[in-house]
């Protein structure tokens, strides 16, 4: 039996019934032909199969497709068509895959109506999110392997969320100072202010007055002070004074700070005494 080397399929069959050689491509094997449109299928023409794909059964709309899909190439994924979708609507897990371009904020997967938020995207009413869980530890302990690992919040027995206050390389109070507190009225902050610690020295024989105000409107003698703190005197010139705990949280001034000293408690402007006999720190935020 004589065989027929060709790199494609014959062509020099006349008719039904004709004798014909065995087709063998360039590199010896027998090729088989399912029919003589001889359409390649994988390989090569040397040593691929020949398969008539005008003869195999039509995909049916939908339904998965057999190898590797070009580009935009009318196919369909597990029954999903992906082409027939609205112009914009082209997602999968809201990633456009046809322009393959992320242009909006849902397009990644996040919006107003999701859990996920994105960084600097306002508030919306009505906003989703993850419910954040926190452990409970009556006591404080490590629970992290090492430093930079990801860590849980925690809380007491009654759901306080455990905090630790520390110092910070830059921030922190802001300070008014005199050595020479006297009658007069002076506005320390103009707005909403914090305070965090007040220091007093008097260096009077006698008590004095420190007169606080939350209001920049002040009439030393006529307006009446919010606070009116007495500084001690030691009955000499050695001096006496205070320092005045204030809470972690501060001791809030709704509307401004003013203040003026005063040798007489409640609404007075009486002399303090000499130039430099009382000494004022006050460490506060506005």
């Amino acid at each position: 039996m004589g065989g027929y080397a060709k790199a494609a399929a014959p062509t020099a069959v006349s008719a039904d019934g004709d004798a014909v050689n065995a087709w063998h491509l360039l590199n010896g094997a027998q090729a088989t032909v399912l029919t003589a449109a001889g359409a390649l299928i994988g390989g090569d023409a040397t040593n691929g199969l020949q398969v008539d794909v005008t003869r195999l059964p039509a995909l049916v709309a939908g339904s998965a497709a057999i190898g590797k899909l070009a580009a935009n190439s009318g196919v369909d994924i597990g029954d999903v068509d992906i082409l027939s979708i609205a112009a914009g609507d082209n997602n999968i897990g809201n990633v456009d895959i046809v322009s393959g371009v992320i242009t909006t904020v849902s397009a990644l997967g996040i919006s107003t109506t999701g859990p996920q938020k994105a960084e600097d995207v306002a508030h919306v009413t009505g906003d989703m999110g993850i419910y954040a869980l926190a452990v409970r530890d009556d006591a404080l302990a490590a629970h992290s392997g090492t430093d930079g690992d990801y860590e849980s919040l925690h809380t007491d027995a009654n759901g306080a969320l455990w905090t630790s206050q520390v110092v910070k390389a830059t921030g922190g109070c802001k300070a008014y100072s005199t050595t020479d507190l006297q009658e007069t009225e002076v506005e320390v902050t103009t707005g909403p202010t914090t305070i965090y610690g007040i220091y007093a020295l008097n260096a009077t024989a006698g008590i004095l007055w420190l007169k606080m105000f939350n209001t920049n409107t002040v009439t030393p003698g006529t307006t009446a002070p919010l606070h009116d703190i007495p500084i001690p005197a030691n009955a000499d010139s050695d001096g006496a004074g205070f320092t005045l705990p204030v809470p972690p949280q501060g001791w809030a001034f709704s509307t401004a700070l003013s203040i003026h000293g005063s040798s007489t408690r409640g609404t007075t402007a009486a002399d303090v005494g000499a130039a430099g006999s009382c000494s004022l720190l006050i460490l506060y935020q506005d």
